[in-house]
């Protein structure tokens, strides 16, 4: 095999597999809202300093998961736990799939 057609390979699997684990996000209008103003510095990220301030409009909006965050204080917690890939960021779609799996396991 020629390296341009194993690169090509490659490349092509590449795509296949971040398209299979794209899912929309489906956020509700609140939820954009409480992440575009918690997002200060408008990276379309939250980091670990403005996650709180996310958590915090949530759960006066009635967010059930925020409203148990902020009762506890388990900002940290929280942030680790939607942070599976560990780079010190929250993704809108990393948001979704931590508290979809935390609703599934309580």
């Amino acid at each position: 095999m020629g390296i341009r057609l194993i690169f090509t390979v490659l490349a092509t699997l590449l795509v296949v597999t971040e398209s299979l684990h794209a899912q929309p996000v489906n956020a509700t209008p609140s939820e954009v809202d409480a992440f575009k103003s918690s997002d200060k510095d408008k990276n379309r990220v939250l980091s670990k300093e403005e996650f709180p301030a996310f958590v915090d409009l949530m759960a006066a909006n009635g967010q059930t998961t925020a409203k148990a965050i902020r009762f506890f204080g388990m900002y940290d917690y929280a942030f680790s736990f939607a942070d599976k890939n560990g780079d010190g960021i929250l993704t809108p779609r990393e948001m979704r799939s931590a508290d979809n799996e935390h609703r599934a396991n309580n």
